[in-house]
Protein backbone atom coordinates (compact mmCIF):
# COMPACT_ATOMS: atom_id res chain seq x y z
CA UNK A 1 0.00 0.00 0.00
CA UNK A 2 1.27 3.62 -0.65
CA UNK A 3 -0.58 7.14 -0.91
CA UNK A 4 0.24 10.18 -1.07
CA UNK A 5 -2.21 13.34 0.44
CA UNK A 6 -3.20 16.37 -1.05
CA UNK A 7 -4.93 18.66 1.19
CA UNK A 8 -7.89 16.69 2.81
CA UNK A 9 -7.56 14.38 -0.28
CA UNK A 10 -5.60 10.73 -0.92
CA UNK A 11 -4.58 8.78 -4.04
CA UNK A 12 -4.05 5.19 -2.68
CA UNK A 13 -2.50 2.49 -4.31
CA UNK A 14 -2.87 -1.16 -3.31
CA UNK A 15 -0.74 -4.19 -4.59
CA UNK A 16 -1.36 -7.92 -5.59
CA UNK A 17 -2.21 -9.25 -2.52
CA UNK A 18 -3.86 -7.15 -0.62
CA UNK A 19 -7.18 -7.03 1.04
CA UNK A 20 -9.46 -4.11 0.52
CA UNK A 21 -11.15 -3.66 4.08
CA UNK A 22 -8.33 -4.57 6.11
CA UNK A 23 -5.65 -2.26 4.43
CA UNK A 24 -8.17 1.00 4.51
CA UNK A 25 -8.44 0.05 8.34
CA UNK A 26 -4.60 0.14 8.17
CA UNK A 27 -4.71 3.39 6.06
CA UNK A 28 -6.75 5.05 8.68
CA UNK A 29 -5.27 3.84 11.24
CA UNK A 30 -2.32 5.66 9.96
CA UNK A 31 -3.33 8.37 9.11
CA UNK A 32 -5.63 9.00 11.57
CA UNK A 33 -8.89 10.02 9.02
CA UNK A 34 -12.20 9.13 11.12
CA UNK A 35 -14.57 10.31 8.61
CA UNK A 36 -14.03 9.83 4.55
CA UNK A 37 -15.74 9.35 1.82
CA UNK A 38 -13.80 6.81 -1.08
CA UNK A 39 -14.55 5.31 -4.08
CA UNK A 40 -11.93 2.82 -6.25
CA UNK A 41 -11.72 1.03 -9.19
CA UNK A 42 -8.85 -1.70 -9.67
CA UNK A 43 -8.63 -5.77 -10.37
CA UNK A 44 -9.34 -8.74 -7.87
CA UNK A 45 -8.87 -12.59 -7.68
CA UNK A 46 -10.90 -13.71 -4.28
CA UNK A 47 -13.73 -11.22 -3.18
CA UNK A 48 -16.97 -12.27 -0.80
CA UNK A 49 -20.16 -9.92 -1.00
CA UNK A 50 -23.50 -9.98 -0.30
CA UNK A 51 -27.07 -8.72 0.35
CA UNK A 52 -28.31 -7.89 4.15
CA UNK A 53 -31.27 -9.72 5.09
CA UNK A 54 -33.26 -7.33 7.02
CA UNK A 55 -35.80 -10.12 8.25
CA UNK A 56 -32.80 -12.46 9.46
CA UNK A 57 -30.42 -9.60 9.94
CA UNK A 58 -28.06 -11.57 8.26
CA UNK A 59 -25.93 -11.00 5.19
CA UNK A 60 -26.53 -13.63 1.89
CA UNK A 61 -23.05 -14.01 1.21
CA UNK A 62 -21.36 -14.74 -2.53
CA UNK A 63 -17.78 -15.61 -2.98
CA UNK A 64 -15.72 -15.64 -6.53
CA UNK A 65 -12.49 -16.88 -7.16
CA UNK A 66 -11.02 -15.43 -10.24
CA UNK A 67 -9.94 -12.74 -12.51
CA UNK A 68 -12.30 -9.91 -11.92
CA UNK A 69 -12.19 -6.19 -12.90
CA UNK A 70 -13.42 -4.39 -9.64
CA UNK A 71 -16.19 -1.73 -12.11
CA UNK A 72 -16.57 0.49 -9.16
CA UNK A 73 -16.31 0.53 -5.30
CA UNK A 74 -17.99 3.27 -3.04
CA UNK A 75 -18.12 4.16 0.63
CA UNK A 76 -17.12 5.49 3.62
CA UNK A 77 -14.67 5.28 6.49
CA UNK A 78 -15.94 6.29 9.97
CA UNK A 79 -16.16 5.27 13.36
CA UNK A 80 -18.10 2.89 15.67
CA UNK A 81 -17.38 2.80 19.76
CA UNK A 82 -14.57 4.94 18.45
CA UNK A 83 -12.90 2.72 16.86
CA UNK A 84 -12.06 2.61 12.82
CA UNK A 85 -14.96 1.21 10.69
CA UNK A 86 -16.01 1.38 7.03
CA UNK A 87 -18.33 0.45 4.92
CA UNK A 88 -18.07 -0.72 0.92
CA UNK A 89 -20.41 -1.58 -1.45
CA UNK A 90 -18.70 -3.16 -5.36
CA UNK A 91 -19.53 -4.17 -8.80
CA UNK A 92 -17.13 -6.93 -10.25
CA UNK A 93 -17.14 -8.26 -13.83
CA UNK A 94 -15.62 -11.01 -15.20
CA UNK A 95 -14.58 -11.42 -18.50
CA UNK A 96 -17.54 -12.35 -20.23
CA UNK A 97 -19.16 -9.34 -18.58
CA UNK A 98 -21.50 -10.77 -16.07
CA UNK A 99 -21.47 -8.42 -13.10
CA UNK A 100 -22.30 -8.86 -9.48
CA UNK A 101 -22.46 -6.48 -6.60
CA UNK A 102 -23.21 -5.76 -2.79
CA UNK A 103 -21.90 -4.75 0.46
CA UNK A 104 -18.48 -5.68 0.82
CA UNK A 105 -16.92 -8.02 2.92
CA UNK A 106 -13.56 -9.28 1.48
CA UNK A 107 -11.25 -8.49 -1.59
CA UNK A 108 -7.83 -9.63 -2.77
CA UNK A 109 -6.07 -7.59 -5.08
CA UNK A 110 -4.98 -8.97 -8.28
CA UNK A 111 -3.09 -6.40 -10.03
CA UNK A 112 -3.51 -2.42 -8.39
CA UNK A 113 -6.51 -1.19 -6.44
CA UNK A 114 -6.64 2.77 -7.10
CA UNK A 115 -8.64 4.65 -4.21
CA UNK A 116 -9.54 8.03 -4.52
CA UNK A 117 -10.50 9.33 -0.71
CA UNK A 118 -11.66 11.93 0.32
CA UNK A 119 -11.58 13.09 4.13
CA UNK A 120 -13.32 15.26 6.18
CA UNK A 121 -12.32 16.77 9.40
CA UNK A 122 -15.11 15.56 11.31
CA UNK A 123 -16.43 12.38 13.49
CA UNK A 124 -19.24 10.68 12.50
CA UNK A 125 -19.84 7.11 14.91
CA UNK A 126 -21.77 3.82 14.49
CA UNK A 127 -24.42 2.45 16.50
CA UNK A 128 -26.46 -0.78 16.06
CA UNK A 129 -30.11 -0.39 15.67
CA UNK A 130 -31.70 -3.05 18.17
CA UNK A 131 -34.55 -3.09 14.94
CA UNK A 132 -32.64 -3.73 11.98
CA UNK A 133 -29.16 -4.88 13.00
CA UNK A 134 -27.64 -2.66 10.84
CA UNK A 135 -24.80 -0.50 12.12
CA UNK A 136 -26.19 3.22 11.52
CA UNK A 137 -24.51 6.65 11.45
CA UNK A 138 -25.01 8.54 14.55
CA UNK A 139 -24.92 11.76 15.02
CA UNK A 140 -24.86 13.96 18.26
CA UNK A 141 -25.92 17.82 19.11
Amino acid sequence: MEYKKFANDYVLRLDPGEEIIASIAQFAQETGVELASVQAIGACNQVEYGLYNLETQEYHLNTKEEDLELVSLIGNINTMDGKHYSHFHATFADQAGHVWGGHLNRAIISATGEFMIHAIQANVDREKNPDTGINEFQFED
